[in-house]
């Protein structure tokens, strides 16, 4: 049974709202913008994110792709890297464990790995894995969390946004938080910002890039128009988004083949203009 439990005192002390200037400025938000995203907010958020990444379908919470060379897992679908694996790609599930773990232990098996990664090599020995007592008790243990889960992906872009707002320059700090004021004002806008980062990342790091070419969050806000009418701002987020990672597209590796997500990736996209 998930469980339910009142988080707003953990809100109020992280300094993201996604309302206002609360997400973007050097300064945390007040507790009566953070408050704005309260716990029926996060929940809200979870399932989407638990549609948008999964379908929806619980057996995809532990799920390995044929077009991946690892597993993700969780509402986030967080990766999880084996061991000797070189993808240009940041590792969340970790992460996310040791977050979800203060609120509800992981299963024991999974406390017990050392190094932290999988005890599958490749998709051959995950697939097989799949009906295992570890493998229902994984996923009983992130169907269970699924709030935690979306706290942790909105805690992580907070963490990550006071780093990365500071590496930009003044204009382009004033151009981000009046697109980010005026989306964060709308819950499908607020929505679309922390799925977005959960999708791809916040950028800035210099190992999520092809050739140089990033496409996070701040690549998207940064590639937006200066200039737009409040209703046109969620359009043009998505839009550029979609140009975005055909550019990522462009620039990857050819034998990712990578063309064959475009599809999926707009698919969610289109979400965020879906009430």
């Amino acid at each position: 049974m998930l469980r339910q439990f009142n988080r707003i005192w953990l809100l109020s002390t992280i300094g993201l709202a996604l309302s206002g200037y609360g997400v973007l400025g050097s300064v945390y938000a007040s507790s009566k913008e953070v408050s704005q995203l309260n716990t029926e907010d996060l929940a809200w958020i979870a399932q989407r994110i638990y549609q948008n990444e999964i379908g929806g379908n619980p057996d995809n919470l532990v799920y390995w792709s044929p077009k991946e060379e690892f597993p993700s897992l969780g509402i986030g679908h967080f990766i999880w890297i084996p061991q000797g694996v070189e993808v240009p790609f940041i590792e969340t599930f970790p992460q996310m464990v040791s977050y979800v773990s203060r609120i509800e232990p992981a299963p024991e098996w999974i406390q017990k790995l050392h190094p932290f990664k999988p005890p599958w090599h490749s998709k051959t020995e995950f697939d097989q894995d799949l009906n295992s007592r570890r493998m229902k008790q994984l996923r009983d243990w992130l169907t269970q969390t699924q709030h935690a889960q979306a706290e942790f992906i909105y805690l992580s872009l907070q963490k990550k946004w006071q780093t990365e707002i500071q590496t930009l320059s003044v204009e382009n700090r004033q151009k981000i938080n009046r697109i980010m004021a005026t989306m964060s004002t709308d819950k499908m806008g607020r929505f679309a910002l922390i799925d977005y980062y959960n999708f791809k990342g916040l950028g800035g790091n210099p190992k999520e890039k092809y050739k140089g070419v990033g496409w996070g969050l701040l690549d998207v806000l940064l590639a937006m128009p200066d200039k737009l009418l409040a209703e046109d701002m969620l359009p043009s987020f998505v839009s550029t988004a979609k140009q975005t990672l055909r550019k990522r597209v462009l620039f990857s590796p050819p034998h990712r083949n990578e063309k064959q997500f475009i599809p999926g990736w707009d698919k969610r996209l289109n979400q965020y203009l879906v009430p």
